[in-house]
């Protein structure tokens, strides 16, 4: 995916930005994800529910799996994109360190 660097620092971006609470940093990321769709994009979104559904939960905590989540943005396969076996394989990673 040709966009990962480029929605990486767009949510960065958003997060870093003048946002106090946890709830105003996911909206400017939502909002930073809409205007990256916008511009004649698509984007599929994986979110740790998600990555705490294949773990099991409590296996990870939120911070975990926000871990989880960017590792398999950062190792994933362009040709396959991020499936449930990454996403899996980067909680196994997760929960040996």
């Amino acid at each position: 995916m040709h966009y990962s660097k480029e929605l990486r620092t767009l949510l960065t971006m958003a997060r870093r930005a003048t946002a106090q609470t946890e709830e105003e940093q996911k909206a400017l990321s939502c909002q930073a994800i809409r205007d990256l769709a916008y511009s004649e994009s698509i984007a599929v979104i994986w979110n740790v529910e998600d990555v705490h559904t294949q773990a099991g939960e409590g296996a990870l905590t939120d911070e975990q799996a926000v871990n989880v989540l960017w590792a398999a943005l950062d190792n994933h396969d362009e040709n396959d994109g991020i499936n449930w076996q990454t996403i899996q394989n980067e909680i196994d990673t997760e929960l040996q360190q």
